[in-house]
């Protein structure tokens, strides 16, 4: 990534969570999966989760997760269209998944931003955690997403 492309899209993601500061958390429009497919679209003009039913409890995000393949991770893989990458690779703009507890529809889609991604918490709202704790990556180039 150039120089100039890495700045368009530090003040890109910048703009694009400012939007999110005053949105508080909602399993059925504004939850961690909607906070980083709207990022996607955002950064590549495609919605990952175009087409995908309403999740309106946890209960319903968990059984939309495990119906599109097993665990979170790979619901993440399936809708990006690429393979996860190490998380240690991830670079400003690029997807992580955060650790949440041991089921494996658990977790938070966060949006990594360097040594620190924004995650959408139910409680918090946008924090920055540490993107070292992440388990999986997706690089967020317009490479390979699905359509």
């Amino acid at each position: 990534m150039s120089a100039s492309t890495a700045t368009t899209r530090a003040l890109l993601l910048a703009a694009y969570l400012a939007g999110w500061h005053a949105r508080r958390f909602d399993w059925a429009r504004a939850n961690c999966c909607q906070f980083a497919a709207g990022w996607v679209a955002e950064a590549t003009g495609r919605d990952p989760m175009r087409g995908l039913p309403a999740t309106p409890t946890q209960h319903a995000a968990r059984r939309l997760v495990l119906h599109l393949g097993g665990s979170l991770a790979d619901a993440c893989t399936r809708m990006l269209g690429s393979p996860p990458i190490e998380p240690a690779h991830a670079g400003l703009g690029d997807l992580v998944l955060l650790p949440v507890s041991a089921h494996p529809a658990s977790g938070a889609v966060a949006i990594c931003g360097g040594r620190l991604s924004a995650a959408l918490t139910q409680d918090a709202g946008i924090v920055w955690v540490p993107t070292a704790i992440a388990v999986h990556a997706w690089r967020i180039d317009g490479e390979g997403l699905a359509a």
